[in-house]
């Protein structure tokens, strides 16, 4: 193929006509302000979207000391103690184990139901025998509570139900109720949610517990727009 020579060179003759075309440099202007306007509109909506929209807390952190008296007050907490072997086992471990179980065996279980249940979960948490054997009781005693004999009977029962209710400063706080169920209320009907606590001793933590089950009431009372009342089960 033969090269064709002292051909008029082309390259950038756009350019320079557009350049001309713009002499007064009205058109680059112009571009520089359209520019500036998206950047400042760029920058606005990255700033806006590096701030939450929605703040999400857990209930149990906000029931600790500092933010107590905000979520808890007006909270109505009924505590049921049931009877405990002396020096069983206790600690995260254990509690776990029980609230496993309680959360997967049918309310009206009998005590070989439990006991399967209760070797499945402790071989996923490495639980001991002590434990295990201890736990079977626990479970079986909570089942044939009378608190568990009205949920039986109940209209509605909830399990492991995840609430969730909007505070005064916007904070989205999410729980776990254990357990709710309905009963009458009048001639209307109300709710108790119930929590199962396994702590040897809960006095010292009974005003954080107290605080946890109050944003229980207030998200059920939101959703339902019924009464409910709180229940402690200590077991």
């Amino acid at each position: 193929m033969a090269l064709k020579l002292d051909v008029r060179e082309s390259m950038g003759l756009r350019q320079m006509k557009l350049l001309e075309a713009d002499a007064s440099a009205e058109r680059s202007e112009a571009g520089k302000r359209d520019y500036q306007r998206w950047r400042v509109d760029r920058d606005a909506m990255v700033s806006a979207g590096q701030t939450p929209s929605i703040k999400l807390a857990i209930a149990t952190e906000l029931a600790s000391a500092a933010r107590r008296p905000e979520v808890a007050e007006g909270a109505e907490v009924c505590i049921v103690e049931l009877p405990r072997a002396p020096q069983r086992p206790h600690g995260i471990r254990f509690g776990t184990l029980v609230h496993a179980v309680l959360a997967r065996v049918a309310l009206d279980a009998g005590y070989s139901e439990v006991a399967a249940t209760t070797n499945f979960f402790a071989r996923t948490l490495g639980a001991s025998s002590d434990e295990v054997s201890v736990a079977v009781e626990v479970v079986s005693s909570a089942l044939a509570s009378s608190l568990v004999r009205a949920a039986i009977e109940a209209e509605q029962v909830r399990r492991e139900t995840a609430l969730a209710v909007v505070l005064e400063d916007g904070t989205l706080a999410e729980g776990v109720a254990d357990l709710a169920f309905t009963e009458p209320n009048g001639d209307a009907r109300g709710w108790v949610v119930v929590d199962f606590k396994t702590d040897v001793e809960i006095g010292g933590r009974l005003p954080e517990y107290r605080a946890q089950l109050g944003l229980y009431l207030r998200a059920i009372r939101q959703a339902t727009g019924e009464q409910a009342r709180a229940i402690l089960l200590h077991i």
